[in-house]
């Protein structure tokens, strides 16, 4: 591959592209820690205001199109609860302004939710470049991150840190939350996104393979890191990729994909049974910890009906009388949605995706709006163990395959005219 013809192919053309390609330096500048460097923050802070503003000027610019019921009273009670955040919950925002206005524009807890207003400017995106542009930044994040990889693995395995550190609260120095969270230099947040596995009809098998490897790779960190929900994640990922292929694939057969599974479940038990006591050992130790009961216990101690119902905002918190703290975070996706907009953004929100992955999946001609169908069933699995909607790429690409799955001429196209219109 040549690498100028690939930086040369990650220049933005168009509000689309430079909104994915901001999106691209937002998850970079936490790759070996450097976002939490004052230069980090301020990078992060202009790259978060030119995405807004690019967009803004988008939203306005684009004439208004017709949205389907349910999604337009997501998009209004998006704008209540953002409305609501500034007024009403003003005691949340205040303890968010306390250290800058720096926390509330690069909130993971507030920015993601306006990703949903994505949906206003579909009608005019030009999906024939990009889909490609993604392909093109997948391509360098995945070249970047095999170079970086040995250093990140190394780092991480070499990394000094001890189970219950008496004394210490989660992230310090020393302890798990800081092995977790500084071991493996950040690396997975250049992971590219995992919906390009998804596309093996309309790239080259290079490409494809070099994706599967990198999404192999990420999950040997997961596994040394014993971070159980990610782990479980990664694993639906393979499985949803290698059944649309399965279900997809005429002339496959049977037979030789039974015997491909065994292989691959017999050499995965004989990796883990010679290594349980190394490379295995974290997870293992870690199998049977219950680390959410007593939180999410404490998360619904903490809210009244009026709470449960509404929410506290995107800057909402719940006091966790266990640690004797007031937290924002909360580890279970689903807790999270409802402490920002309550039962009712839940139900909103669910009900949308799931509307989405139903008619992308099941009444479409072709892989990638299937695709787009499942990537949006993985992400409200994903809302179990941890799943916060996110900056990334890959949650943009949820909303935008939330239009696609939704719009009868993309369903209706096969993969022969997705392939030219998109891929060639």
């Amino acid at each position: 591959m040549n690498m100028l013809r690939i930086l040369a192919g990650i220049i933005p053309h168009g509000r689309q592209q430079a909104a994915l390609f901001f999106l691209m330096l937002f998850s970079a500048v936490s790759l070996f820690g450097y976002e939490e460097t004052s230069a980090g923050k301020l990078l992060k802070y202009g790259i978060i205001i030119v995405f807004w503003m690019n967009w803004l000027i988008a939203i306005i610019s684009n004439k208004a199109h017709k949205i389907s019921l349910p999604v337009t009273v997501l998009l209004l009670y998006t704008l209540v609860i953002t409305i609501g955040s500034f007024s009403y919950n003003s005691n949340y925002t205040d303890r968010m302004l306390e250290s800058s206005y720096y926390r509330i524009l690069v909130s993971q807890s507030f920015v993601p939710h306006l990703f949903p207003l994505v949906i206003l400017l579909l009608p005019n995106y030009n999906f024939r470049d990009d889909f490609r542009y993604i392909l093109k930044l997948s391509i360098f994040l995945a070249l970047i991150f095999i170079c970086i990889y040995p250093f990140a693995f190394i780092h991480m395995i070499n990394y000094s840190w001890e189970y219950n550190v008496g004394g210490s609260e989660w992230g310090e120095e020393g302890t798990y939350g800081d092995f977790i969270k500084n071991s493996t230099l950040n690396i997975s947040s250049i992971v590219c996104p995992i919906i390009v596995l998804f596309w093996y009809k309309y790239i080259s098998k290079p490409q494809w393979w070099i994706f599967l490897i990198v999404h192999l790779m990420e999950l040997l960190l997961l596994i040394f890191t014993a971070r159980r929900g990610g782990i479980a994640i990664s694993l639906l990922s393979f499985f949803l990729v290698f059944g649309l292929y399965y279900l997809n694939k005429n002339n496959i057969s049977k037979l030789r994909v039974l015997l491909l599974l065994t292989l691959l479940i017999v050499i995965g038990y004989i990796f883990y049974v010679n290594t349980s006591e190394s490379f295995f050992i974290n997870l293992a130790n870690r199998s049977m910890e219950d680390t959410r009961s007593v939180v999410i216990r404490n998360f619904w101690k903490d809210m009244d009906t009026h709470d449960i119902l509404y929410g506290r905002g995107w800057f909402g918190m719940y006091y966790d009388s266990t640690y004797m703290k007031w937290r924002m975070s909360i580890e279970a996706g689903y807790l999270a949605l409802i402490l920002r907009g309550g039962i009712i953004y839940l139900i909103l929100y669910s009900f949308v995706l799931i509307q989405s992955a139903y008619w992308g999946i099941f009444s479409s001609n072709n892989i990638l709006v299937k695709s787009l169908g499942l990537c949006i069933v993985r992400h409200l699995i994903s809302l179990i163990p941890f799943g916060w909607p996110s900056i990334s790429i890959g949650y943009m690409l949820i909303w935008i395959g939330v239009y696609i799955c939704l719009t009868p001429k993309f369903r209706r196209m096969d993969d022969k005219m997705i392939y030219r219109l998109f891929f060639k």
